[in-house]
């Protein structure tokens, strides 16, 4: 983004040199957390001002999953889109001027997305959130709209605004010191935090001005006032601190204006603590944060903030902050990327305990620093022993598995700051269950029926018992599946199957231990 706005800041453990792209030196700093990240401008940056390439008072962030970054161009009263390296946004709301009309925004503090891409604003001092799919020239008001209050149509100044995979839309309604979930098409909001007035009490919230909500509607808020971040269950009563709580102050327990928040897929909270110019993250269940972003003082630097307002994390765990007081959104790759493409698969035993077989993609995303090794951590779902282990390549092979228990693995990058965020888990598999068939073809004995073939690839130290074909449908045949207990059958005829319908099918063998993974999906072929 503009003339020289990626800074790799880099240097020995407790101090670092940032040098700017076109070499001018910068003061040299604490590295934050351990971790030496790579800080780059991805919006503004170019002084305040209306042009393409600036914003005023940036205060929301969000980013969608093609790495398209939304910003909340406050003062400007307009919503803009930037895409990956582009140099300029585009207004996708508001940017027609302050006020109320559906084609307009009145200083807006947060935005959210859905998974088709409409944009959620939290219009402030309209008091409303407004609604803006693709391409729209207008908002359609979702939430509030009925003008400043406490009634549950009303909101008075919103400063967030989440959207749960349900549809249900969150607002952060600052001076009622209140969530309000809006179901969709609701014309009233519920309140499912605070409403009990200012206060610090567990039932109470002082000003919240972040919100994230996970998708079995888990809240975390921003209570800005109480120098907090709480966790509401639904339908609880109160709220558990789960950051902060400690009065204001810079201590590694203490929060001081914080400001925005973000989860990630393990459950780590980011929080803009805006007053203390850092962000912090704190793991689940910790007693304090430590320092991803910033945190060295009040500043224009590479690696300085002047009051962190809203946060964003990318798909690869890249974290994006509204730098209000300078006008630009800073990206900081502080940890590596995460792995993609996990899969596991059970290798040979004949003991107690066997290895299994963890397949991975490795992030591109190094953090700055060379990954040393991946983690790789495999739990059972029912009562195997957990395994930890550490490679450096994959595919990585966990030992000590307990035989006959299912497991599933995840895996994170290491460099040499510090640990990425683990992947989801991944397949199930049953340590010491046969590997997968190899399928070698589907033919059509009869009408409603398909024949499949197939060769075997051992039993990983258990004999055979049989095998189970199964096929499915892509335009509308009934599934059916075919388990035959002769583990020397090398053929399954599955019967059942609609007639002219199109099916791919795919096999697994069977042993003592339980199935295992099914063979590739066969090509389509017509019942």
């Amino acid at each position: 983004m503009g003339n020289a706005t990626t800074r790799i800041i880099s240097g020995a453990i407790g101090a670092v040199t940032l040098t700017a792209t076109l070499g001018t030196a910068l003061t040299p700093r604490p590295a934050p957390a351990g971790a030496i990240p790579i800080v780059t401008t991805v919006a503004g940056g170019n002084g305040v001002g209306t042009a393409t390439d600036q914003t005023s008072g940036p205060r929301g962030v969000a980013v969608d999953p093609s790495g398209n970054l939304f910003v909340v161009d406050s003062a400007n009263n307009r919503v803009q889109k930037w895409l990956p390296g582009a140099a300029v946004g585009l207004t996708v709301a508001g940017g027609n001027g302050q006020g109320s009309a559906q084609n307009q925004l009145d200083l807006p503090r947060g935005v959210a997305l859905d998974g088709s891409g409409a944009v959620y604003v939290a219009d402030t001092q309209a008091n409303r959130v407004q609604k803006w799919i693709p391409g729209s020239v207008t908002g359609v008001t979702i939430a509030g709209g009925n003008g400043e209050g406490a009634a549950a149509n009303q909101l008075n100044y919103p400063y967030a605004v989440a959207v749960r995979s349900d549809g249900s839309v969150y607002v952060a309604d600052f001076s009622n010191h209140r969530v309000q979930r809006w179901l969709p098409g609701a014309l009233t909001g519920i309140t499912v935090a605070g409403g009990n007035g200012p206060g610090s009490g567990p039932s109470q919230l002082n000003g919240p001005t972040g919100i994230a909500v996970t998708a079995n509607g888990v809240l975390y808020v921003v209570d800005q006032g109480n120098n907090r971040v709480q966790s509401w269950i639904p339908g609880a009563s109160f709220g558990v601190t789960v950051a902060g709580g400690n009065g204001p102050g810079s201590a590694a327990n203490q929060l001081n204006g914080p400001y925005g928040i973000v989860r990630d897929t393990v459950g780590n909270l980011y929080i803009s603590d805006s007053s203390n110019q850092r962000v912090q993250r704190w793991a689940p269940g910790a007693s304090s944060g430590v320092t991803v972003a910033g945190g060295n003082g009040e500043g224009t630097a590479a690696d300085q903030f002047r009051y962190p307002a809203g946060v964003a994390l990318d798909a690869s765990g890249r974290l994006y902050v509204a730098d209000d007081w300078n006008s630009r959104v800073q990206r900081w790759v502080m940890i590596p990327g995460t792995p993609t493409g996990v899969s596991i698969r059970s290798g040979s035993t004949t003991s107690a305990t066997g290895p299994l077989v963890v397949k991975f993609t490795a992030t591109p995303v190094t953090g700055g620093s060379t990954i040393t090794a991946y983690n790789t951590s495999c739990t059972s779902s029912n009562g195997g022993v957990s395994r930890l282990v550490a490679g450096t390549t994959s595919p990585i092979t966990v030992t000590g598995a307990t035989t006959g228990k299912a497991y599933s693995c995840r895996v994170r990058a290491v460099n040499g700051r510090g640990a990425g965020v683990y992947t989801p888990a991944s397949n199930s598999v049953i340590v010491g269950s046969p590997p997968a068939p190899t399928l070698t073809g589907v033919t059509r004995p009869a009408a409603g029926q398909l024949r499949v073939t197939y060769s075997v690839n051992g039993s990983n130290g258990s004999p055979l018992t049989g095998f189970t074909a199964y096929c499915t449908s892509a335009n509308g045949g009934a599934a059916r599946s075919k388990t035959v207990t002769l583990p020397t059958a090398r053929a399954i005829n599955v019967t059942g199957l609609t007639v002219g319908k199109t099916y791919s099918c795919k096999v697994r063998a069977v042993n003592a231990r339980g199935p295992g993974l099914y063979s590739a999906a066969s090509a389509n072929r017509i019942a």
